[in-house]
């Protein structure tokens, strides 16, 4: 019996410890290597080159305006400083390790400064809405930040997920039925077209074809004159 209580004792005893220093253990501050693209860059760990992408976070690719602007802020944020790495998904469609990271003496991660900046957008998707990107996203929409200052639409399908080409273009190019175009309408009826400060602002759906009655901002399914 006593060998029972001993041993019940000694299991408690490790766990209580291996809880404390799990808790109490620091995320390694470490150095970035370099920048591959905007929010894809490699890692030094205590062993291994590690690739990891900035989780939550879309930013325009090569072909696209404001990618170098990206590119930039990601490279004068990462190279030469020192960054904790939290990791957040294992590995997302490009097979790259989704991290949040935090800088040396910045209590924003570089996450939520790409949103805050414009140079990036919020993935609501891979993040789960995640509130403090969501908010973010909305104050840099409203201040036309970065991406949101440039009449281009950056999560536009390519490549096979494009749609076929129309067989009258010159007719179906002009209807908003076929041109790409998203609406956001919310659970109030109201419809926002993408460059209104309202749009994808609390509920609602994204809808080619809305219904319901037109913002007074931004125009609507109709847009200003």
């Amino acid at each position: 019996m006593r060998f029972i209580i001993l041993g019940a004792w000694a299991l408690l005893f490790a766990w209580n410890q291996l809880c404390a220093t799990d808790g109490n253990q620091s995320v390694p501050l470490r150095e970035v290597v370099r920048v591959i693209a905007p929010g894809v860059f490699d890692y030094q760990s205590s062993d291994y080159l590690v690739r990891f992408s900035l989780w939550g976070v879309g930013f325009p690719k090569n072909n696209q305006p404001g990618y170098h602007q990206a590119l930039s802020f990601c490279e004068g944020k990462l190279l030469g400083t020192k960054v904790a790495v939290v990791v957040k998904q294992e590995f997302n469609k490009a097979n790259i390790k989704l991290a949040e990271v935090f800088l040396e003496n910045e209590s924003d991660s570089l996450n939520l400064q790409c949103i805050k900046s414009g140079v990036g957008w919020h993935d609501e998707v891979e993040s789960s809405r995640h509130g403090p990107f969501v908010l973010s996203q909305i104050r840099s929409k409203r201040a036309n930040l970065g991406v949101w200052s440039r009449d281009f639409d950056y999560q536009q399908k390519a490549g096979i997920d494009a749609p076929p080409s129309p067989i009258l273009p010159s007719i179906m190019g002009k209807s908003p039925f076929f041109s790409g175009l998203k609406y956001w309408v919310t659970t109030f009826g109201k419809v926002h077209r993408p460059e209104c400060s309202f749009y994808q602002r609390g509920r609602g759906e994204l809808t080619s074809r809305p219904r319901g009655s037109d913002c007074r901002i931004c125009g609507g399914f109709k847009g200003r004159d």
